[in-house]
């Protein structure tokens, strides 16, 4: 059985300084900062890169990300 795909890899968690609006939970929280890039996986080890570095916000209550700060 091989494993292969694609996923998202994460870093960062550089916080707002201000609160916003998340339009997923409904709730106002301050949202973390991250960088992500999309690799090509085996068994589930990272080894190629499919996409360019993107900036995204993630909401620290419910988890969902935006490519902007909902405000």
């Amino acid at each position: 059985m091989i494993l292969f795909g694609f996923r998202w890899l994460s870093w960062g968690r550089e916080r707002t300084r201000r609160a916003n609006y998340c339009i997923a939970c409904g709730q106002t929280s301050r949202f973390q900062l991250r960088t992500r890039m999309k690799f090509f996986y085996l068994y589930l080890i990272p080894l190629i890169p499919v996409s360019g570095k993107q900036k995204v916000y993630r909401c620290t209550l419910c988890g969902a990300t935006f490519d902007r700060a909902e405000g």
